[in-house]
């Protein structure tokens, strides 16, 4: 009966004109959506492997020089977009996609659109995610709010109820209705989504991500049960049909606008972040010990001299086996580093904490809790950002220090003018990245999971006991 009921449902949809249109602009929007993912996808990724290629090519063309030189001489590191990009871009352009590495400085990232855009332009990112988060809600709200206020607004549930149709077969028809009449819509959609994937990916990558690309299908699956199961209750028990849409446009509002606004809010003043200006100036006082950096250099180099000095039981540096400027600027680093990890350790603490309220936020709102989950598994939160930053840090200071260490043991203080050539740039190997493992992104995604988990086994408790407590009227 269930079935008979949802095939009915599903052809009364398909002839509906308001729903076919407003089917016909969700899709246009998402193909929109997906063509420009797609194209700034292709163009990010060339982009990016260009410009590796030619820093590559020029670190190693570099002509002889002094080894600390070449420290300071540098390299640019490139984030790589995750294949899922193209659907979720997350946090990208807040936070940055290029890296200056350089001898004695961790620097922040570069290249952050969200700071040539205007307030507006942020707040209405335009993204295949953002679609499926935000208006596929509105089409299933149009889709379900008159399927039982409607017919008890007509009297027609009246005649079913007693025709011997009950309320749970009733209502699973009805659900099953609105999800074919959703999936002809979104499913040529994902059809077309998936294939723009193995395109921009290739297909062997894609296969090796098909377990994360399901997990995102699954995450977005279920928001829309939880959606749909929310708007069956809402229209069970509603006197009309638009009683029950306005419900559900409330419902809609404030999950996806206000409770994520607060949530922000809560995230920005119970785990304040300083700015990049007040972090620069905080390092700085620490490495310097309150010292312009001349006068702190001066001092040092004065302190470190006659400990090396002492150390090797000479009394010039021309006499010591090693390099006195590699082995400083070795100990140096060291130093550096230490304050380095301090204030970025905290820093990167904060904004676990700030993702963490975020996440819990998702018990709050579904669409908080998908979106969480979305950016995850596309490779584009938070983590996955602190994960290539460390990443490239671990990087920057292995070049640092193999250039320093050719520097200090590679010379004596007494060689002047020790110069570094091809060889010692070659010795510093291309820079590769593996990104988290689907398990490690689960792992760190687990408030996520729970909460879009806790919202489905809600909206079908919810729908149960509309269901139950079906009147007619």
């Amino acid at each position: 009966m269930w079935w008979i009921i949802a095939k009915r449902e599903f052809t009364d949809l398909s002839r509906d004109g308001h729903v076919r249109w407003s089917g016909l602009t969700l899709s246009t929007l998402l193909l929109v959506a997906l063509a420009t993912g797609w194209h700034q996808q292709q163009a990010v990724t060339g982009e990016q492997a260009s410009a590796a290629r030619m820093v590559r090519e020029t670190w190693l063309a570099q002509p002889p020089k002094d080894p600390h030189s070449a420290a300071h001489y540098g390299a640019y590191l490139f984030k790589p977009r995750q294949p899922l990009g193209l659907i979720d871009i997350g946090v990208s352009n807040y936070t940055g996609v290029a890296v200056w590495l350089e001898a004695h400085r961790q620097n922040e990232f570069l290249f952050r659109p969200a700071q040539d855009q205007t307030a507006v332009a942020r707040f209405i990112e335009f993204t295949v995610a953002g679609a499926l988060q935000v208006l596929v809600p509105v089409l299933i709200a149009l889709l379900v709010h008159t399927r039982l206020a409607g017919e008890r607004e007509s009297g027609t549930l009246r005649q079913l109820v007693a025709s011997g149709v009950r309320p749970a077969t009733l209502v699973a028809g009805k659900g099953v209705g609105v999800g074919l009449a959703l999936g002809v819509w979104l499913v040529p959609l994902a059809t077309i989504g998936s294939a723009a994937l193995l395109v921009s990916a290739g297909v062997a990558p894609a296969l090796v991500d098909a377990a994360r690309y399901a997990s995102l299908a699954a995450a977005y699956l279920a928001y829309f049960a939880v959606v749909t199961l929310v708007g069956l209750a809402v229209t069970a028990r509603a006197r009309t049909a638009g009683i029950a849409l306005a419900t559900l446009v409330v419902f809609w509002a404030v999950t996806s606008f206000v409770v994520p606004r607060a949530v922000s809010g809560l995230a920005r003043t119970w785990y304040p972040t300083p700015s990049a200006f007040a972090f620069a100036q905080r390092v700085d006082r620490d490495t310097y010990d309150g010292l312009t950096v001349h006068d702190w250099f001066a001092r040092r180099a004065a302190d470190y001299r006659r400990t090396l000095l002492a150390q090797y039981n000479v009394s010039r540096l021309e006499d010591l086996p090693v390099n006195y400027r590699g082995v400083e600027y070795l100990n140096r680093e060291d130093e550096t580093n230490v304050v380095w990890d301090r204030h970025y350790g905290a820093l990167w603490a904060a904004f676990d904490s700030q993702t963490r309220v975020h996440q819990f936020g998702g018990f709050a709102s579904p669409m908080l809790a998908v979106r969480s989950l979305s950016m995850g598994l596309a490779g584009a939160d938070v983590f996955h950002h602190r994960h290539f930053a460390q990443a490239a840090e671990a990087y920057r200071r292995r070049m640092v220090q193999a250039m320093n260490g050719e520097l200090a043991y590679g010379s004596t203080s007494a060689d002047l003018n020790y110069r570094g050539g091809a060889d010692l740039w070659a010795r510093v190997p291309s820079f590769t990245y593996a990104p988290p493992t689907l398990r490690v992104t689960l792992i760190e995604q687990r408030w996520g999971v729970a909460s879009l988990a806790a919202w489905a086994a809600g909206a079908l408790l919810l729908a149960l006991a509309a269901t139950r407590a079906l009147r007619v009227e």
